[in-house]
């Protein structure tokens, strides 16, 4: 898409009232299928080698306003995953998670809401800098990624 694509579309998306309360509760609603997801994609796993924690976390957005939502902890041994809510009003997507080995935040990842030509959305993790790599978000990425940071940081 060029940079006049881009700016046409951010300027009919100007054109169109939001509404901030119900984009806000979807994103959350959004978020809590998302790690309900991966819990399923973990089952197998819990209890014996991770376990799951949740924080409510305060985000602040522009428009949106102040609002709660949780923040998903994966832990195993004494380390973590972190699943840490940015918000729902991100440049051409509709949220965003930093994915990050707890202490290790210069890895992090992005796990970001994209809205698709059809209106379905999709969850991409979008790894490096600019997020040069991104991939549609599912256990075998989600895995993979985990497998990495433990091969290179424990």
């Amino acid at each position: 898409m060029s940079l006049k694509e881009k700016l046409q579309k951010l300027k009919e998306n100007r054109t169109h009232e939001t509404d901030w309360e119900t984009r806000k509760n979807e994103w959350i609603r959004a978020t809590d299928e998302l790690y309900s997801k991966i819990r399923t994609w973990f089952a197998d796993l819990e209890g014996e080698y991770l376990t799951f924690a949740f924080q409510e976390k305060t985000v602040e957005e522009e428009s949106v306003g102040t609002y709660q939502i949780s923040r998903l902890e994966i832990i195993f041994g004494d380390h973590a995953v972190i699943f840490d809510p940015v918000g729902t009003n991100i440049v051409s997507a509709y949220g965003r998670i930093d994915f990050y080995l707890r202490d290790f935040k210069a890895d992090k990842c992005m796990i970001v809401r994209f809205k698709e030509d059809d209106g379905k959305y999709q969850w991409e993790m979008l790894k490096g800098g600019n997020g040069k790599t991104r991939k549609k978000l599912d256990k075998d990425v989600l895995e993979k990624t985990m497998e990495a940071w433990i091969d290179e940081k424990i």
